[in-house]
């Protein structure tokens, strides 16, 4: 998921609004007919919060992956997680994975 979100951030370039504002523009062309802009329908400042977003995301799959090499508890993981994806994630520790395991068997 941190490949994927990093090459939609380098996707993006970097330019101006009417009022000199400087903002983030994204621009994918579909690979089959009609070959237009996946994001045509979105303004500049739609595409600038998106911007922000997939930073905001970046940081996150970044934070959750420094836990995962310091084997930090698997709840702080997914409470990271649960940042992006919302409430429905769940939140799992060691327990309820290694119940879930042994239920399979």
């Amino acid at each position: 998921m941190k490949n994927l979100v990093s090459k939609i951030e380098q996707e993006f370039t970097i330019t101006t609004d009417d009022d000199g504002n400087i903002r983030h523009a994204i621009e994918v062309d579909i690979l089959t007919p009609p070959y237009n802009d996946l994001f045509e329908k979105m303004t500049l400042m739609q595409k600038d919060d998106f911007y922000r977003e997939i930073v905001k995301i970046k940081g996150i799959l970044n934070r959750v992956s420094k836990k995962i090499d310091e084997s930090r508890p698997l709840t702080e993981q997914c409470t990271l997680l649960q940042d992006i994806f919302g409430d429905d994630f769940p939140i799992l520790s060691a327990r309820s994975i290694i119940s879930s395991s042994e239920s399979a068997l």
